[in-house]
């Protein structure tokens, strides 16, 4: 199964609605015991690990991840984080990183994203929390900012 640990709540559910993946709150329980029982004790094939800054985010993933488990690691981490690298190599595990807003050959990332959203291949409504126009720009950024409004991409209106 190919399931996302990450937080906050909002994200986790925008990204079940438009990607139809499984997710996990990093902040809700065992983190460890909700994939086992998702997996039936296998554990994922496949972890996206989306949190970073100072979570443990990424040892979690080691843990739930199955036999020959692949892992990819989208977040941005603040600090070296340690791994249990006898858990990965008895595991298998390949882990993957992602640095985000990179290159794909000689493309920027955000110029393929913009020719998929004008392509119609792209469908940004569901990302998109929340909408303010430029008189209340201050507001706007004060709502990106604070992770409980439950915003993911806030939008200023001219």
């Amino acid at each position: 199964p190919l399931i996302l640990i990450g937080m906050p709540d909002a994200q986790l559910r925008a990204a079940e609605a438009a990607l139809g993946v499984r997710t996990v709150s990093a902040e809700s329980g065992s983190v460890k015991e909700q994939i086992a029982e998702l997996t039936g004790g296998r554990g994922a094939d496949l972890v996206f690990e989306a949190v970073g800054g100072w979570a443990p985010t990424i040892g979690q993933a080691m843990e739930i991840a199955g036999l020959a488990g692949r892992i990819c690691i989208l977040g941005g981490f603040h600090k070296p984080v340690p791994i249990n690298a006898e858990n990965g190599r008895n595991k298998e595990l390949t882990m993957g990183w992602s640095f985000c807003y990179g290159r794909r050959g000689n493309r920027k990332e955000f110029e393929i994203v913009l020719d998929l959203l004008a392509a119609g291949k792209l469908d940004p409504r569901p990302w998109i929390t929340h909408r303010f126009p430029l008189s209340h720009a201050v507001d706007a950024f004060a709502a990106a900012d604070d992770r409980s409004t439950g915003s993911i991409k806030v939008i200023i209106e001219p």
